[in-house]
């Protein structure tokens, strides 16, 4: 039965792919681009808490939690993206026979459980920093800041190559078009905040070296919330009295549900439904089978129980205090200029899984948006911002909101975002060039893409460093017009600093 969750993995992850490679410009809404980030069973008890709202739209997720205490983990054995990538390089890492022992053993199960409660109290306590560690809004964020990003510059490489090869002009001219075509469209994307986006993300999968499934059994939220509401499941591995107890069910397990002194026994917080135990049992299905079986009561496994989670409960209030005393640049929280339809900041954060959708969907369009860094705390980390140095909010782009799974950016019609601001630009008048140079330039004024131009010009007769007098262009911008978008930035001359800026000063938030 392996092969058949292998195929349900593939297809899941296919699909991932797929919707993934799909979040562009132009953007087809059917099938729904966010549909296997809002599978997320993490996001939908968090999201909304400070809102007091139920996220219905995170429906899937949901219907996961509903059925998991029937049926188990199946999300993390059969679903979850980042189990199927763990699952891939597990057998490239370490292909050889599984054991419990030495170097496989290393797991800390009740691990998962104490991240689970640091991150519960922390959220109640007003620091939304579950999302960090959700496995979809994880997976796709290093498929959006790494595997995306290298894998086209490798390819594009390799497509190089070929047209150096002699006769090979043909070949690489023809894959290099339906490679723009189908995968990357747009250019090659440069963001920030990579490296330690890489390192989490490589981290992850890594961590397979050290034990099958070594995130999924000692780190990750999600299995711990899983693992709770399979406590009392109904959907069961029973082992039979034909048992020879060769105890190749338990060397088997990739997450040590089956412990090796009685394998007649299941743990139905760490089974994930792999079903490896069925196929590799020597007497066949006779000894082993899954199926309806009355619940009992299983305890938490915390081995050092009490103290431990009161520990747990500590750092997430530790966390929480340090979050609300730390001191923020206030130069830095004025450039944080949020995507449009972005919820105000308390909701925004509350419902970001930082899962980078926005981010990705961005670079194929505008190119302005990217991830925060440290620079804002670490409530902050991953969200969304935008650099207008580097791209600009599009005026007829509304993508970044279509996309968005949780609702921590709305969707807005075009002709409502054009409208509302998501910053105010300001001139720097000791860069500005007709200000610091008292030499015409207009770039931002013809860039402005409103209607009614945002950035004004006035002509003032004004004398040079050589006696000589001449009339100036002098750029000023309008407040009531201006949302924003960045544009004038982007395109401003100055190889440096530009002369024109954007704050996030006058935004409205939805």
């Amino acid at each position: 039965m392996t092969w058949l969750r292998r195929a349900v993995q593939g297809a899941f992850l296919l699909g991932f792919a797929l919707l993934f490679l799909r979040s562009r410009f132009p953007l087809h809404p059917e099938p729904p681009p966010d549909l296997v980030l809002r599978l997320s069973p993490l996001a939908s008890p968090f999201v909304g808490v400070s809102e007091g709202a139920v996220p219905w739209g995170l429906w899937p997720g949901l219907l996961v939690l509903v059925l998991t205490p029937f049926l188990g983990r199946f999300f993390c054995g059969w679903i979850c993206p980042l189990g199927s990538l763990l699952d891939l390089v597990g057998r490239w890492l370490a292909p050889g026979e599984p054991t419990r022992t030495g170097i496989q053993a290393r797991a800390w199960p009740q691990g998962k459980y104490l991240v689970l409660a640091a991150l519960t109290v922390a959220a109640v306590a007003g620091l939304q920093v579950w999302a960090l560690l959700d496995p979809l809004g994880l997976v796709n964020r290093g498929a959006t800041a790494v595997l995306y990003p290298i894998g086209t510059w490798l390819a594009l490489g390799c497509i190089e190559l070929i047209g150096m090869v002699p006769g090979g002009a043909g070949a690489a001219a023809t894959l290099r078009t339906w490679f723009k075509r189908w995968v990357m469209p747009e250019p090659q994307a440069i963001l920030a905040f990579v490296w330690p986006t890489l390192v989490l993300f490589i981290g992850v999968l890594a961590s397979e070296w050290m034990a099958q499934r070594w995130w999924c059994r000692s780190l990750c939220p999600a299995g711990a919330l899983l693992g709770l509401c399979s406590r009392l499941r109904v959907w069961r591995r029973r082992v039979d009295e034909s048992c020879v107890q060769c105890r190749q069910c338990a060397r088997r397990c990739p997450m040590g549900a089956i412990p090796l002194a009685d394998v007649t026994a299941t743990s139905p917080l760490g089974c994930t439904v792999c079903l490896e135990c069925l196929d590799h049992c020597p007497v066949g299905t006779r000894a082993i089978a899954f199926g309806p079986g009355a619940p009992t009561a299983n305890p938490l496994p915390v081995a050092a129980g009490r103290r431990s989670f009161l520990q747990a409960v500590g750092v997430g209030l530790l966390m929480a205090a340090g979050h609300r005393i730390s001191h923020t640049d206030p130069e830095a929280r004025t450039r944080l200029i949020r995507p449009p339809g972005a919820r105000p900041e308390p909701a925004f954060l509350d419902r970001c899984i930082r899962c980078l959708a926005c981010v990705r969907v961005c670079a194929s369009n505008g190119a302005c948006l990217h991830p925060v860094g440290l620079e804002l705390g670490p409530a902050n980390l991953w969200t969304p911002r935008a650099i207008m140095k580097t791209g600009y909010c599009e005026y007829n782009c509304n993508l970044c909101g279509e996309v968005c799974p949780t609702g921590a950016i709305r969707r807005l019609p075009k002709a409502d975002k054009q409208k509302r601001p998501i910053g105010l630009a300001y001139f720097n008048k000791n860069l500005c060039i007709p200000y610091a140079r008292l030499t015409d330039c207009l770039v931002c004024e013809e860039h402005c893409p409103l209607p009614e131009k945002a950035i004004q010009i006035h002509k003032r007769e004004v004398e040079l460093p050589d006696g000589c007098k001449a009339v100036v262009k002098f750029p000023y911008v309008v407040r009531e017009r201006c949302i924003g978008c960045g544009i004038c930035e982007h395109k401003c001359p100055l190889p440096g600093s530009p002369g024109v800026f954007v704050t996030c000063e006058n935004e409205q938030r939805v």
